[in-house]
């Protein structure tokens, strides 16, 4: 039941998130172009904040690290990469099972390890960020070195895995307490 409702916490996590980064780019500027939502809909990465300048200015699409994973997986699995018009969908795609995924492991690691969920899921947003977004995405050259971008970019990132953390544990918890609500009900009806 663990991973179960920590992947749901995890997706929950992702959208809140995705909301952050929404509006983070309307208070930066409005109207917020097309291309620009677009990014922020895949991640609240260091990565996503020189892609929008870029954005901004080209009026083009551009490939951010959820993107770059998901042509990886398509070569891996298919052989072959995805086709431009798929690009923003497979990364949005990415963004939530990446999400869903480490939401189902924080899940089940909290159901065995209590202390994993200290402080409203605050340490586990901060380690999502520092793992995934600092270490593992440049080691993997899905985005670059973390000292190619800007502080600000680095604290908004922090920002919104502190906000994904916070919703993942409490969907997690709110999850569990209805399953375990159903259980007793249905051991008192049946």
């Amino acid at each position: 039941m663990g991973a179960l409702a920590g992947a749901a916490g995890g997706i929950a996590g992702v959208f809140a998130m995705t909301a952050l980064q929404l509006l983070f780019d309307h208070l930066h500027s409005s109207p917020v172009p097309r291309r620009v939502r677009e990014l922020s809909q895949r991640g609240g990465r260091h990565d996503i904040a020189q892609l929008k300048v870029r954005a901004r200015r080209q009026h083009l699409p551009q490939k951010d690290a959820t993107v770059r994973a998901a042509e990886r997986f398509s070569y891996w699995v298919r052989g072959t990469g995805i086709k431009p018009h798929q690009r923003h969908l497979a990364g949005v795609a990415v963004h939530y099972g990446f999400g869903a995924m480490v939401g189902g492991a924080y899940g089940l690691s909290a159901e065995r390890y209590p202390f994993m969920a200290i402080a409203s899921g605050l340490p586990f947003g901060a380690g999502v960020w520092l793992l995934a977004e600092e270490v593992a995405l440049p080691a993997t050259r899905l985005s670059d070195m973390p000292g190619k971008y800007p502080l600000r970019d680095h604290l908004n990132a922090l920002a919104s895995h502190l906000v994904y953390g916070m919703t993942t544990e409490f969907v997690r918890k709110r999850v569990l307490q209805s399953l375990h609500f159903l259980d007793r009900a249905k051991d008192r009806c049946c």
